[in-house]
């Protein structure tokens, strides 16, 4: 992830989650072939799963109130970790978040600021 930024924001663990049979089975496979193969075929084809979908805004706000904590931070401060996402796509995933009682806004307009609940 450090020389990858990228990797921080990928769903890698949700997928894996969803397609968790599939994981402990290749574990296996590779185990008993005595070759890890089988094991990163498949954690590489999670990987470009990961990297085909765009992530949700579920996932967004998960991935940076684990990224802020308890830490109060802007529309700005959340847009600078999620660099391809517009202005209006980032109000409109603090407002989900909000109304999901996931983030506690501040303020109003431009001193608007949030907080993990």
């Amino acid at each position: 992830m450090q020389q990858y930024p990228v990797f921080e924001y990928l769903p890698v663990e949700s997928l894996i989650k969803q397609k968790q049979s599939d994981y402990y089975n290749k574990l296996s496979e590779s185990n008993k072939k005595g070759n890890s193969t089988p094991f990163i075929e498949f954690m590489l084809e999670i990987i470009l799963e990961s990297l085909d979908g765009t992530l949700h805004t579920e996932d967004k706000i998960r991935l940076f109130k684990e990224k802020i904590g308890k830490n109060t931070f802007s529309r700005k401060d959340y847009m600078q970790s999620f660099k391809n996402i517009s202005a209006p796509t980032a109000s409109r995933d603090l407002k989900w978040a909000v109304e999901q009682n996931l983030l506690a806004k501040f303020g109003a307009l431009r001193l608007t600021e949030y907080q993990s609940k």
